[in-house]
Order: structure tokens, then C-alpha cells, then sequence
């Protein structure tokens, strides 16, 4: 699901000794600064799911490390998201449930308060594009498992 959006990036490396049903990729990422600046993030992704009785679960981590300007700063999200068939009736389809928990940190004391916030920035202008991609391709596997007769 996730290969085809990371695989594109410029320097990705996907590791391939992991345990089934686990996906593991470093790649760098281009982001433009609000001045103008294109300043690269290397970015390292562990995405594991879970097929349980009746639902998928998700769970990710998710580090986003800082070159140029922001050196020593990196951002560490985790998070888990579990879909399941909706009980309600009258709107079948899937409930979508996600909890995350993130935040831009420094390795340096050295960062003043206006650059942690402006990195932190940085990296949620692209989330929106990242989320819409991910539902799209969750909304397709479940598809996918519909067609092929596969249940939960």
C-alpha cells in the first residue's frame, strides 16, 4: 500500500528482512521553506499491520530528521489506526480509528522555541496530502478484499 507513495522518493531504501505483514523505508523528502529555501528531510517509516477477527489494525512509527537549518531536529510520531464493518444498519461501510501522537524535538538545547515551531510546521503542511493518499489506499484494500471474497 504504502511502497508505491514511498518508493518514488529520491535516496528511498525499503529493508526486506522484516516479518510478514511489516513494511520498513528511509527516504529523503524535499520540503520548501516559506522563504524560498528547498531543505531535505531523511525520513524513516516502520508500518505494521494486523488482521484480527473482524477489523485491520495499523500501527506506525514514523521519524522525520532534519538536514540544513534544522540540523539536530527530528520529529517522532507514533500512532495505530483500526478499521472494522460499521454495525449501523441503515449506513453500512467501515469505521476508521486512529489515535497519533507526535512532536518536533531537538537534539541540541541550541534551537530556539521559533524554529522548533517552524520545523514542526514544515512537516504538517504535508500531512493532508499524506493522509488523503493513505485513505485512498486503505479505502482500495478493503476493496480489494471485497472483490476477492476476502473477509476480516
Amino acid at each position: 500500500m504504502a511502497d508505491h507513495y514511498h518508493a518514488a522518493k529520491e535516496g528511498s531504501k525499503r529493508y526486506e528482512n522484516v516479518p510478514e505483514n511489516t513494511y520498513a523505508i528511509a527516504f529523503d523528502d524535499n520540503k520548501i521553506l516559506n522563504t524560498g529555501i528547498l531543505m531535505e528531510v531523511r525520513q524513516r517509516l516502520v508500518f505494521r499491520r494486523f488482521f484480527e477477527n473482524e477489523r485491520i489494525v495499523f500501527t506506525w512509527k514514523f521519524i522525520s530528521e532534519a538536514q540544513e537549518c534544522f540540523s539536530g531536529m527530528h520529529q517522532e510520531e507514533v500512532g495505530w489506526c483500526w478499521a472494522y464493518p460499521s454495525t449501523e444498519t441503515t449506513e453500512p461501510g467501515t469505521v476508521v480509528t486512529i489515535c497519533i501522537r507526535k512532536g518536533p524535538m531537538s537534539y541540541t538545547s541550541s534551537a530556539s522555541e521559533a524554529t522548533r515551531d517552524e520545523f514542526g510546521q514544515l512537516l504538517q503542511n504535508d500531512e493532508k496530502e499524506t493522509w488523503e493518499t493513505m485513505m485512498s489506499s486503505l479505502n482500495k484494500l478493503l476493496l480489494d478484499n471485497v472483490l476477492a471474497g476476502v473477509g476480516f
